[in-house]
């Protein structure tokens, strides 16, 4: 069963003053979901274990500097603005709106993996020449991630391919299915018509219309 949001963060709240000391990192992460304000315990979830996964302390202390500052102020007044927006949309067409939220879930974890990517890259003139998304966690994990997403938004496992000689990758989705089709599994210029999300070398492909 799921606790209301406000009692999740009153429980947040507290622990960050109890007698025991908080780890600093878990310390920041609680005051970065409070100062963002999410709106429903799912998205607070999310965003304790997007800033957990995907965020250094030392990222998270200049995150909290800019939430704090004028310009940070301004930023979180127009996120709250946006986000009745969002909510609206959402009671409108909740269906629509779960996919989209999945979809875009997926694509900014595959940007992430792609960051690491190009940032390893730059020190070893190549890509990793794995064929697992774990065996690419291994390598980029802690220098140039600190977690490798694994998984989609649907909860399907990322396929990674690469190019023998390290020249070429790509990070595919199953997408809503999680089917990925035969024809996306190679790396070549175009993708098949499926709803799978392909991202190979720095972009994402579209599919070629039947």
């Amino acid at each position: 069963m799921r606790r209301p949001l406000a009692v999740f963060i009153t429980l947040c709240l507290a622990s960050t003053l109890d007698a025991a000391p908080v780890p600093r990192k878990e310390a920041l992460v609680k005051q970065a979901v409070l100062l963002t304000d999410p709106q429903d315990m799912r998205m607070t979830e999310a965003m304790f274990r997007a800033y957990e996964e995907q965020f250094t302390e030392q990222e998270l202390e200049q995150l909290l500097a800019f939430l704090k500052g004028d310009v940070g102020r301004k930023f979180l007044g127009v996120l709250k603005e946006e986000k009745k927006w969002l909510v609206t949309r959402a009671i409108a067409d909740p269906a629509a709106e779960l996919q989209k939220s999945k979809e875009n879930a997926t694509r900014a974890s595959i940007r992430a993996i792609a960051a690491a990517l190009i940032t390893r890259s730059i020190d070893v003139k190549k890509y990793p020449t794995v064929s697992t998304i774990g065996e690419l966690a291994a390598v980029l994990e802690p220098r140039y991630i600190p977690r490798t997403p694994r998984h989609d938004g649907w909860g399907g496992e990322f396929q990674y391919i690469a190019a023998a000689d390290g020249s070429s990758y790509r990070i595919i989705s199953g997408g809503p299915d999680g089917r990925i089709a035969s024809v996306n599994r190679t790396l070549k210029a175009t993708v098949g018509a499926s709803d799978d999300i392909v991202f190979q070398d720095g972009e994402f492909l579209h599919p070629n219309t039947p």
